[in-house]
Parts: structure tokens; C-alpha cells; sequence
């Protein structure tokens, strides 16, 4: 057997994860394209997705059509009951997305002081195939506070 065929042999399908984290990131990434659909579909602008630095990340970055800018933290789950959204978005992960949102808008000229700014919150529902089924946006979710800030 030649090399090429040996490699082609063991070759996972495009379609098939090769760990359960890549299973994770295909799926958060699926379920960002789909929130950035609905909230395009809501009327909000896109200014910025995937912002990051080494010590953080931001999913979206948006302007709502009220004005100011939305930090948007996306979650995608394939669990059934979405009554309990917030429960994935625990305390820490709203204070990680606060400070590098503190470090990310204001240095990339995404924010300006006086703007309005709020932390909202998208759940993505996927099935078992991990393809986004629906969404739900939750506008401030989380809030920051003077602390958090400066």
C-alpha cells in the first residue's frame, strides 16, 4: 500500500470531529453564523465577530437598531429545555466577557465613552446532529458594573 492510500485509509470523513473538542467548536460555531443571522435579521448591524486577544474573546460585537453597541455572548447546546438559558452563562463567563470587552472596544476603536454598551446573550438550540434549529436573544443579559468597568 502506498503512502497516499495508507493516508486515505485512515482519514476521518470532513463531516466526522476528530475529538469532542473539535465536536465543541464546530458546534459554537455553528451556533455564532446562526445568532449573526438572527440579529442581522432583528436589524443589527455586525461592526465585529471573534475579537480576541491572549486573554480572551469576544463572539460578536453589534449595533442595535436603537443605537449604542451590544456585546453579544453566543451559546449553543443541543439540550432540550432552553427554559434555564442563563444557567450556561455563568458568573465567570459574564466577568471574562466584561474585561475583555473593557480591553477590546476601547483599544479597537469599537466603543467610544458615552455610547450606550449592554452584554446580551444569545442560545442557540441544535439538534442532534449539530446543526442550529432556532435562537433566542436575551438584550441585557448580563450588566457591568462602574467596577467591572474602570
Amino acid at each position: 500500500m502506498n503512502f497516499l492510500r495508507l493516508l486515505q485509509f485512515w482519514r476521518k470523513p470532513k463531516d466526522q470531529p476528530d475529538s469532542p473538542r473539535d465536536d465543541r467548536i464546530s458546534r459554537g460555531a455553528s451556533g455564532e453564523r446562526f445568532a449573526e443571522r438572527e440579529l442581522k435579521r432583528a436589524g443589527c448591524k455586525i461592526i465585529a465577530r471573534d475579537v480576541k486577544d491572549k486573554h480572551g474573546q469576544l463572539d460578536l460585537v453589534v449595533r442595535p437598531p436603537e443605537g449604542g453597541v451590544a456585546v453579544v455572548e453566543v451559546r449553543a447546546s443541543k439540550r432540550a429545555d432552553q427554559g434555564r438559558d442563563l444557567d450556561m452563562l455563568p458568573h465567570s463567563k459574564q466577568q471574562q466577557v466584561i474585561r475583555t470587552a473593557r480591553r477590546l472596544l476601547v483599544s479597537r476603536k469599537l466603543w467610544q465613552r458615552g455610547q450606550n454598551l449592554r452584554f446580551d446573550a444569545v442560545f442557540v438550540q441544535l439538534d442532534e446532529r449539530g446543526k442550529a434549529i432556532s435562537a433566542r436573544h436575551i438584550p441585557n443579559a448580563f450588566q457591568a458594573t462602574q467596577r467591572d468597568w474602570f
